[in-house]
């Protein structure tokens, strides 16, 4: 899991939401899903996609995925 990162690794930037997002995101749960699960509003959990993206400089769900399976986390 996530939560069991090297400190080297560039997941270590992300903020504790910002990486459970991440998290749900790359077991195949939609936005909606991971809305439901943390119990947060669609625009608040976009919001922490949204910087997760730029912390880690990936576009799309594939992109966070590889970097992912790059640091062992899937």
């Amino acid at each position: 899991p996530i939560n069991d990162l090297n400190w080297n690794s560039p997941f270590d930037l992300l903020s504790h939401r910002e990486r459970a997002c991440c998290e749900l995101i790359l077991k195949g749960n939609s936005l909606a899903a991971t809305c439901e699960q943390l119990g947060l509003a669609l625009p608040t959990v976009a919001n922490y996609i949204s910087r997760a993206k730029e912390k880690l400089k990936f576009n799309s769900r594939a992109e966070l995925f590889k970097l992912a399976q790059q640091w062992g986390l899937v």
